[in-house]
């Protein structure tokens, strides 16, 4: 959305700084649950979180898609997409730690990072070598 901010704007006859509150309000709501989401996976578990962000996504999803023309009712779907997204953001890279033996699981989480970011970094020999997203997907692919 933060590229479409002049789109978004126009759209919705609103100021600049109105279309860019959209993703303002949205990391808020990724922030405010992310206080709760963390605490709660430690003491019952990641699976109903990330169960619960998915219907929550959807439906705010599909209030986002219908809210026409009103402003507020866009904002308020995009808090909550926030809150969706907050299991997503806080306990993916934990459920890598879960999932993969300790010697694995570094490599794992560096070709998740590098998924994300479009780069990756390996630690060999002592300094951290940078290097490009398809390198780095190809030397994980190989158990390099």
């Amino acid at each position: 959305m933060a590229a479409n901010t002049v789109t978004i704007s126009v759209y919705y006859e609103r100021t600049f700084t109105a279309g860019a509150l959209l993703t303002g309000y949205h990391l808020c709501g990724v922030g405010v649950a992310g206080v709760l989401i963390v605490p709660t996976a430690r003491v019952w578990g990641k699976r109903h979180l990330f169960l619960l962000g998915n219907i929550l996504m959807i439906a705010s999803c599909a209030w986002a898609g219908g809210s026409g023309h009103n402003y507020s009712s866009l904002l308020w779907a995009r808090i909550f997409q926030g809150v969706a997204l907050a299991p997503f953001e806080a306990l993916v890279n934990s459920c890598v730690g879960d999932l993969y033996f300790l010697h694995v699981s570094s490599r794992t989480s560096t070709s998740s990072y590098g998924a994300e970011i479009g780069i990756g970094a390996w630690q060999e020999n002592g300094p951290v070598q940078c290097c490009s997203f398809w390198s780095c997907f190809l030397d994980s692919c190989t158990g390099r």
